[in-house]
């Protein structure tokens, strides 16, 4: 009796605390301790939700985690963050039976989401992923109504302990390289040009003194004629 009565008492306290109650929309950070869903979690398209280890969420009702944006929960295989119903015995409720509550949705806008090291208890079936753009990595299923995860329609299949691992993000995209910084057109050097115009200039000058103005042995030596006689009666 005494048991049944901490039971109750510890239900309604988490219900009775305003900051352990969620529903509707959801961003920034959770946890870690006890929250209790009163209604739909929504993760709104373009904004994120962390759900730190050691976190607990307890649905109080047929409702869902539906995340629109990015969700990224970060348990760890000592301290899992835990998905049950808000009668979970565990957790200080009674009676919990699958079909307490509803699931895990990612709708097709969902980007980049990861659930690492979590547990899901006592819901329909456990995630249904519209976007194929997330991680699972060690998530465990039980008690549900049917212990399943589905990635765009396609059924996953946990390993023999009954857990579920699953890797889709897109890779983050590499940064364009760097474009190497235009070089200055180096200014050519006109002293090659100008010994080479030398070059040619020497060569034709010698090419026409040798064959128009330099005398051959063919002409002979060269006669100096006398001068002519002087005019008038001689002596």
């Amino acid at each position: 009796m005494k048991k049944a009565l901490f039971l109750v008492l510890a239900s309604a306290s988490l219900l009775a605390a305003g900051e352990n109650t969620l529903g509707g929309e959801q961003t920034g950070v959770l946890g870690p301790g006890a929250y209790v869903a009163a209604d739909d979690i929504v993760v709104p398209e373009n904004s994120s939700l962390v759900i730190r280890a050691g976190t607990v969420v307890l649905f109080d009702g047929f409702y869902s985690l539906v995340v629109k944006g990015t969700l990224l929960v970060e348990g760890s295989q000592q301290n899992r963050v835990v998905f049950t119903s808000v009668k979970d015995a565990n957790y200080g409720g009674a009676g919990a039976a699958a079909l307490d509550w509803n699931h895990i949705v990612f709708e097709s806008q969902a980007r980049g989401c990861v659930l690492a090291n979590a547990s899901i208890f006592y819901g329909t079936d456990g995630i249904a992923a519209l976007s194929a753009d997330c991680d699972i990595d060690n998530v465990f299923l039980g008690n549900n109504g049917v212990n399943r995860i589905s990635v765009k329609g396609r059924q996953l299949e946990p390993d023999a302990t009954g857990v579920f691992a699953f890797s889709g993000r897109a890779p983050a995209a590499l940064p364009a390289p760097i474009a190497p910084a235009p070089q200055p057109a180096k200014k050519k050097s006109m002293l090659p040009m100008v010994i080479a115009g030398s070059v040619v200039v020497a060569a034709v000058a010698a090419v026409y003194w040798f064959v128009y103005r330099a005398p051959s042995d063919s002409d002979g030596p060269l006669v100096i004629p006398d001068p002519p006689a002087p005019s008038g009666n001689t002596p």
